[in-house]
């Protein structure tokens, strides 16, 4: 029994574990949410697939962390994306780019309020990629480094301990001790009047008002406090200044703008910096830029424009410039030191042995410092300044390397790779040329960082430290501007070499921070010999914006005006592509050519050795195939384009690939020679069916033949005889293939019209007398007059103006008998005119082959008296008209004719000698088959009149009409010639 009870008790909990599993697993199963819904308020975006069915590339998602030691950009994307990151020189933002990712429908989660980072923004491109995800910084020059996660995510850290620590206590006790207070000379207001009353400090800008009218502007900046420290910056294009307040907060958010009602100003804006508050006043006019000045008020700070004395003006003077309650930190301990490279005037020895041994900066331990802005500035009267910004105070030297270079070495300081670009200044008015920060791995290691400086010459400077701010003020230089300026970069290994070997180079001097008497003024360094450290060549300054922080031009990068590019052999190259605009720093080249493979859909293949980054900002867009270009001359690179795909390559490698296709080429064209010399001869009878063998067709043979080849033309049968290499025959069948063709014919109709027209007129009087008795002995007229005693007839005519024979259209008048005489008067006038046309048309055809001289002449021998020696000769002269017709059908069924036309025609008699006239005129024209040609213009006019009359009777006048014959004649001719060129083809 006991055994029956041991046996149902292992029953019974058998049982029992069996249902304590089942509870178990529907416990389980509860808790578990729908598949088909993620955790928490995101939703599931669908898979999107390529055109290939394979999944596409995307980003899925970006978060926002803030953790107690960074700031966490997280993207989120389903494959293992490639990126490229850059940070724009004017934004402060860092940019990423994913060449082959787009966006999925949710690509963003609520970021966490934090002080670094703000609102991140995605965008695409080009529908499907490449993308770019914009990430803004709330502060300049943020320190931080980006990182793989392990679900094909990428993280942007941004560190929290790098941002302006505050400075420890022990090190700002000792800077205190070790440095002397220096106050800083503030333009009109910067004098110090002792028995005012302390005011406190301004942290908190609450207002600003402007006042003012056309000759004078007023801005008041109102705070809860006096504002003192200002920094004053001049921008001529366009025209603004700017005053920099450092330690002062607003109580606005963005960017602020008021506008204003003056001639002087157009508005005013001011946004509050982490650090410090920015006031803009952009001018209308460039005259008022040395016309403002600065005014401390116990609650805040005036900033009057203009010559003219307002109320507002006159109170601040009359309160006169407030002081401030000492501040604990080492920001009051400002080291003034001018810079003294070589004195004018060398000291004596005495008083060399007499100088204590300069003071050597306190080196400082700890975190290194970051580099955290660089700016450039103009100031009034050509003077420039560069400010170094840090994250603490440093410890700084300055390394005089020659006369126009200058090394600002900083201790125990980092410079972030995306700060060490180079700044060109060359189209500024200062002496500044270059400004470069480095930091070799090798200087990183020994913990210090520099800044290089080359000036135009060499001027005095100033170096002040305040608080972060290294601040550089160079005096004008006599050198103008020059964009166009080539200024040489030096490369990284070459200011490692001279900044780590100062030590043992006795030509360069140090400037330490020891501070300098107040009226010691600054020393213009010396020039040296030493020559310039061997860099890269940079281009002409690109246009930097006059703005805070300066426009850091990449190195290498050149800008030229909006024309044609030119080439590196002068010649000048249209580029079509797409416009983009493109903003990268130090990026892979490969990652910038697949960015540009997607914007212009070509194919690119990228040689093994090809390598190098792009540092470029284009703030307008220029067209994809001159981007290529311009990156492929940054790099020595070069492209080959065949067959729809362009390669990309070294110049190197182009240049000993094309070596070994002129060497491949030699060596076949010297195989086929050998080939050529081993070969047997054959001989051809080429019959020549249309062309002439021997002008036609043999010179183009000729070329053609070997060494031991030769031709020569049968002229009997029009055949060429020609004995080679059975290659170079082949080559001169498909010639004669070519050219032994049935030439076209050309038929010409010409058609020559000679149209004449002339007209005369005559008149005259015939007077006539006869004997009424009929007297045989008297007879006067034209019948004459019979004298017996003279045996013969005489004639006495009185008849006047006789009329050519015959006499035509005469009318006779009888007037009777002359009173008491026997004779009678009689009259007879005549009156003639006549006109005529007269049209004289030939029409003559022929025929003529391609590219023939077809000649039309028309005429006549005309036959004319020369006198030789007493002897008279008859000679011939052919006066005709001459036609020469040259055609030539083109390709297109056109037909190009040479035209040559002379006319020859009779002239007068000069001095008894008959003379000849001729005109000729040449053309060439292109016309279509069928089309008429009409040449014109030959044209011969002749005018003829006479008069002839009784002597001295003739010339009564009135009277004298009568006694007078008068003629008149007009003849004019013109030849007209019509042509006709007809394409005659064989079949």
């Amino acid at each position: 029994m006991h055994r029956m009870n041991a046996k149902k008790a292992a029953k019974v909990r058998g049982t029992l574990y069996f249902l304590s599993a089942i509870l178990m697993v529907a416990m389980i199963a509860g808790c578990t949410p729908s598949a088909g819904v993620r955790q928490g308020t995101e939703a599931t975006a669908p898979e999107a697939t390529s055109d290939t069915g394979q999944l596409a590339r995307r980003i899925t998602g970006i978060s926002v962390k803030d953790t107690p030691d960074a700031v966490v950009v997280s993207i989120q994307t389903n494959h293992l994306a490639d990126y490229t990151l850059a940070e724009p020189p004017l934004e402060q933002a860092v940019v990423l780019y994913f060449p082959e990712a787009g966006l999925a429908t949710t690509t963003a989660d609520p970021a966490e309020p934090n002080d670094l980072v703000g609102t991140v923004t995605a965008a695409e491109l080009i529908a499907g990629g490449p993308s770019k995800v914009v990430i803004p910084m709330q502060q300049p020059g943020l320190a931080y480094e980006a990182m793989r996660g392990q679900d094909n995510s990428l993280n942007i850290l941004f560190n929290k301990t790098a941002v302006s620590p505050a400075p420890e206590a022990a090190w700002g006790q000792e800077e205190a001790a070790e440095t002397v207070a220096a106050a800083e000379t503030k333009e009109d207001a910067s004098s110090v009047v002792e028995d005012a009353t302390p005011a406190a400090p301004a942290t908190l800008m609450e207002d600003i008002t402007v006042t003012g009218d056309a000759d004078a502007l007023d801005i008041t900046i109102l705070a809860d406090g006096a504002i003192t420290d200002h920094k004053l910056r001049i921008l001529k294009a366009p025209p603004r200044i700017v005053y920099d307040l450092p330690g002062i907060r607003s109580t606005h958010a963005g960017e602020q703008r008021i506008a204003v009602d003056s001639a002087i100003a157009g508005r005013v804006r001011h946004f509050a910096h982490p650090d410090y508050l920015r006031v803009v006043v952009d001018l209308k006019d460039d005259l008022y830029l040395g016309k403002a000045r600065a005014y401390s008020l116990s609650n805040g700070l005036l900033i009057h424009v203009g010559e003219k004395e307002t109320p507002a003006l006159a109170a601040a003077r009359k309160t006169g410039p407030v002081t401030t309650e000492a501040r604990t930190s080492v920001a009051e301990a400002a080291s003034v030191e001018p810079v003294d490279a070589s004195p004018a005037v060398a000291p004596a020895p005495a008083e060399q042995e007499a100088e204590p041994a300069p003071a050597v900066a306190v080196k400082r331990s700890g975190k290194p410092a970051m580099v955290n802005r660089i700016d450039f500035m103009e100031e009034m009267d050509g003077r420039s300044a560069i400010e170094i910004g840090t994250t603490r105070p440093v410890d700084y030297e300055m390394l005089t390397i020659s006369g126009n270079q200058l090394f600002l070495k900083l201790d125990n300081t980092d410079i972030l790779s995306y700060r060490q670009r180079p700044l060109i200044t060359t189209r500024f008015e200062s002496a500044v040329d270059l400004i470069l920060p480095v930091q070799t791995k090798k200087m990183k290691e020994q913990r210090f960082s520099a800044v290089n400086i080359d000036l135009r010459e060499a001027v005095p400077y100033t170096i002040k430290q305040m608080d972060n701010t290294i601040r550089i003020l160079f005096e004008p230089s006599s050198v103008a501007p020059n964009p166009a300026k080539e200024v040489v970069i030096p490369t990284e290994l070459a200011i490692e070499s001279l900044v780590t070997d100062t030590a043992g180079a006795p030509d360069i001097e140090t400037a330490v921070t020891e501070p300098a008497p107040a009226s010691e003024a600054p020393v213009t360094p010396p020039e040296t010999d030493v020559p310039a450290p061997i860099g890269t060549v940079a281009a002409p300054e690109a246009a930097v914006p006059q703005t805070a922080p300066a426009f850091e031009a990449p190195t290498g990068m050149r800008t030229e005006p909006d024309a044609p590019a030119p080439s590196l052999f002068g010649k000048k190259k249209n580029f079509t592509g797409e416009p983009i605009a493109l903003d990268f720093y130090k990026t892979d080249i490969r990652n910038v050519i697949r960015i540009l493979k997607d914007v212009s859909g070509k194919n690119f293949a990228i040689d093994d050795d090809v390598s190098g980054s792009v540092t470029l900002s284009f703030v307008n867009p220029v067209p994809w195939d001159q981007v290529l270009d311009l990156i492929l001359e940054m790099n020595n690179l070069g492209m080959v384009e065949a067959d729809g795909i362009i390669r990309i390559a070294t110049q190197a490698t182009l240049v000993q690939q094309k070596e070994s296709e002129k060497a491949a080429l030699t060596a076949q064209q010297d195989m086929k020679k050998a080939e050529e010399t081993l070969a047997s001869l054959v001989t051809e009878y080429f019959s020549i069916s249309y062309a002439n063998a021997g002008e036609d067709i043999l010179p183009h043979i000729e070329g053609l033949l070997s060494d031991r080849g030769h031709a020569k033309v049968d002229n009997r049968t029009n055949q060429v005889i020609m004995t080679d290499v059975e290659e170079k025959v082949e080559k001169a069948r498909e010639i004669i293939a070519k050219i032994d063709k049935v030439t076209p014919q050309v038929m010409i109709k010409a058609r020559i019209v000679e149209t004449s027209s002339s007209f005369s007129r005559e008149f005259g009087t015939e007077w006539g007398i006869d004997n009424r008795y009929n007297s045989p002995n008297i007879n006067i007229g034209t019948d004459g007059a019979y004298r017996d005693e003279m045996g013969g007839t005489y004639t006495y005519d009185v008849a006047l103006n006789s009329l050519s024979s015959p006499v035509q259209n005469l009318i006779g008048i009888n007037f009777a008998r002359i009173i008491g005489t026997p004779f009678s008067l009689d009259a007879k006038l005549s009156l003639m005119e006549s006109t005529g046309d007269v049209k004289i048309i030939s029409t003559p055809k022929v025929v003529t082959l391609d590219n023939k001289t077809a000649t039309i002449s028309q005429g006549i021998d005309y036959p004319y008296t020369v006198v030789e020696d007493g002897e008279a000769d008859v000679k011939w002269k052919t006066i005709d008209l001459n036609l020469d017709v040259t055609p030539h059908v083109t390709p297109d069924d056109r037909i190009s004719m040479k035209l040559n036309i002379q006319k020859n025609d009779v002239g007068e008699i000069i001095n008894g000698e008959q003379s000849f006239n001729t005109k000729r005129a040449s053309t060439e024209l292109l016309v279509n088959d069928g089309d008429t040609v009409v040449i014109g213009g030959i044209i011969k006019e002749r005018e003829g009149a006479g008069e002839r009359g009784v002597p001295w009777i003739s010339k009564i006048p009135v009277l004298g009409n009568l006694f007078k014959y008068k003629t008149r004649s007009d003849e004019k001719s013109e030849l007209l010639i019509f042509i006709t060129p007809n394409v005659v083809r064989l079949d």
